[in-house]
């Protein structure tokens, strides 16, 4: 699917409303992957609209498969609005090779 610069300006409506209502700019946020493609644009477009009460972790700061560290950081921080953009990433040739690794984690 092509994205029209419609679309994008769609899509970005809909990631800043939540349950009918625009999502507060002062609610803490955490973004999970937000180094990555998809995370990194996230980061930006919340910096741009100015949510700046962003919560940010690495990977080795928080390992999301580790269920006690998340519960700890969860019961720690307690962000308002939680965005999931982390996962395992290898390039085309990775990814064509090992299809499964990157569904499975």
């Amino acid at each position: 699917m092509k994205l029209t610069r419609w679309t994008k300006q769609l899509c970005w409506h809909y990631l800043i409303v939540w349950d009918g209502e625009k999502l507060n700019k002062n609610a803490k946020i955490f973004v999970a992957g937000h180094s990555g493609l998809l995370g990194s644009a996230l980061m930006r477009r919340l910096e741009a609209h100015g949510y700046q009460n962003i919560v940010m972790k690495t990977h080795q700061e928080l390992e999301l498969t580790h269920q006690q560290a998340v519960m700890d950081f969860f019961a720690d921080e307690k962000p308002e609005y939680v965005f999931l953009a982390a996962g395992k990433v290898g390039g085309i040739i990775a990814n064509k090779s090992y299809r499964a690794d990157f569904f499975h984690t």
